[in-house]
């Protein structure tokens, strides 16, 4: 994918790498496997800048002969061994491997670098081992295209393979491609790994500390050095072994449960780069306006304007405390909030389990598994016992919350972090779609009861040109924040006078371990009727448009344009713009 950078073959040598055929496709497809088709382009470029130097005249090793129609594909045109892998594409079976590896190769030679990084991705259903050379040969690419990510994933998942070995060499160029990236930590892990093997590595050349350290004393102090300057490098989980059919495989037709967003995992795999969140993201929002756009489906997500703006807001958010998401989805919105201030530990909450795998799958896939924390269970429960979930830490605080779950629970959730204690003073507080579908109770609590600065943050939905979506950006008052401070004292009282009532009559206390108590929410006298109307078609609108039909992007804007007419004679309206 254009967006996992070019690779860039290096300049043919005086004794090139000789590598066959069947070994550069083999390494193709495991690499693909992997979700890393850029290491196996780089294969074929090494191929190719060893065709290159046969036909200046360099000396290059026999190439042993290959048999059957790969063979022959390789001379082909890349239309007809394109044309070929098309007719095999209308039988039963999936096509031949053969067929699939000559109009690889065929699409290669021809240069037709996007083509060829197609069939790839879907050479990786073969699942063909690989030997040791084509590994090796895969990481000396990857390193010549200054992939130091790749290279150094690649020499993990060497690690983890009982059948490879990686090799004083195959450590040596990945060594290299970290220390030109002043990857130290990551290398400081490789020389580590260097040494179990029995290697002892070759530090010449290096630029980074563990030259200068290596010339006090030995790499092994070098390395110890490294790892206390740094700490632990933080490793790249690698993908689990999938049980059942592979997600490449399986054909997902739109109508059935989950299908937007089965599809969308698949896009993510397909055309994103492991352990590079920014190409993750940018394939959801690719799959959001490109894929769905163009067939009038909405993904809910925070794309576009949105996560400029919510990026902006997190990154001014007061410092020292964590980050709490209610609604994770597909896992977008959080990748971009640890992607603004990284370092900072997200909490994310998602009450549907199937979403729970997906957003899951996204942050690991992106290497954020790290930082965001994905809870499974509704917001009402999960809320009270956040603090046992953190090993019952009682200073557990927030700097800031992003709401993106159901509208008409935002006021609901928002009573219960202020009750909860949970929030930092000056913590700020993001909430999505409140006025597509729309939110009209919690802009009645934020603009109605002087209790919050905030603002209304007006804007195009993300992949529906024609319609308007509202975001808001709010900060407790420093009043507000006390006065729910004697509430809470005031409730904490009462309680205790009532347990210690209840021990006096021998009742016993069923309250469940772990879960905080805190006074329970009731809908605010003063709500007018007319928002609560709304707020109850606006879950109507919101669960059509998450059912099986769908809603049309004309219906989504009249829509919008409603509840802004409606909220209007409240004083909520409009008090700033993002591009």
């Amino acid at each position: 994918p254009s967006h996992c950078g070019p690779v860039r073959p290096g300049r043919p040598r005086a004794s090139p790498i000789t590598l066959e055929t069947p070994a550069a496709a083999a390494a193709v497809r495991r690499h693909a496997m992997g979700r890393r088709v850029q290491v196996g382009l780089g294969v074929f470029l090494s191929v190719a800048a060893t065709a290159s130097s046969a036909k200046a005249g360099v000396a290059t090793a026999p190439r042993p002969k290959t048999k059957g129609a790969a063979a022959k594909g390789a001379s082909k045109p890349w239309p007809q061994a394109l044309a070929d892998l098309d007719q095999a594409r209308h039988g039963r079976d999936p096509p031949a491997p053969k067929i699939m590896k000559a109009a690889v190769i065929a699409c290669k030679e021809g240069k037709q670098w996007d083509r060829a990084a197609k069939l790839l991705r879907e050479g990786s259903n073969l699942r063909y081992r690989m030997g040791q050379e084509a590994w090796e040969a895969g990481i000396y690419s990857a390193a010549q295209a200054d992939m130091w990510r790749a290279a150094y994933n690649l020499i993990e998942d060497m690690d983890l393979r009982e059948d490879l070995t990686p090799s004083k060499d195959a450590f040596q160029v990945a060594l290299k491609a970290l220390d030109k990236h002043g990857q130290t930590a990551r290398a400081a892990h490789l020389l580590a790994a260097m040494r179990e093997y029995g290697h002892t590595p070759d530090l010449k050349g290096l630029s980074t500390p563990i030259t200068a350290l290596d010339k006090a004393g030995t790499w092994d102090e070098a390395l110890d050095k490294l790892e206390e300057d740094h700490g632990p490098p933080i490793p790249l989980r690698p993908l689990a072994r999938p049980i059942g059919p592979p997600l490449e495989t399986m054909e997902i037709k739109p109508g059935n449960p989950y299908a937007k967003e089965i599809r969308l995992l698949q896009h993510v795999f397909r055309e994103a780069c492991r352990g590079e969140p920014v190409t993750v993201c940018a394939a959801i929002e690719q799959f959001g306006e490109g894929v769905l756009g163009g067939r009038g489906q909405w993904l809910k997500v925070a794309g576009g304007a949105k996560s400029g703006c919510l990026r902006a807001v997190m990154q001014g958010a007061p410092p020292g405390g964590q980050i709490l998401e209610v609604g994770a989805y597909c896992g977008f919105s959080s990748s971009q909030m640890t992607m603004a201030v990284p370092g900072v530990q997200i909490s994310t909450l998602e009450v549907d389990p199937v979403h729970v795998v997906i957003a899951r799958s996204v942050i690991n896939f992106g290497g954020l598994t790290k930082w965001i924390d994905v809870w499974t269970g509704h917001s009402k429960d999960i809320l009270p016992r956040l603090r046992m979930r953190y090993g019952n830490c009682q200073n557990l605080k927030y700097s800031a919350a992003f709401f993106d779950q159901k509208g008409s629970r935002y006021d609901e959730d928002l009573t219960a972090l202020e009750r909860l204690q949970l929030l930092k003073p000056g913590a700020v507080l993001v909430a999505d779609n409140v006025l597509k579908p729309g939110a009209p109770i919690f802009l009645w609590h934020l603009f109605c009861q002087d209790n919050y600065e905030a603002q209304v943050v007006t804007m195009q939905e993300f992949a529906m040109e024609i319609s308007e979506d509202w975001m808001t950006v709010s900060v407790q008052k420093e009043q507000a924040a006390l006065d729910t401070l004697d509430d809470v004292a005031d409730y904490k009282k009462q309680l205790a006078e009532d347990l210690e009532a209840m021990a006096l009559r021998g009742e016993e206390d069923v309250w469940p371990e772990g879960k905080d108590r805190f006074e329970k929410y009731e809908l605010h006298d003063d709500v007018p009727e007319e928002l609560k109307v709304l707020s109850k078609e606006a879950d109507r609108m919101r669960d059509k448009a998450i059912g099986k039909g769908s809603v049309p992007f004309q219906e989504w804007a009249k829509f919008a344009n409603d509840v802004k007419r409606r909220v209007a004679p409240f004083g909520i309206e409009v008090t700033a713009q993002s591009y």
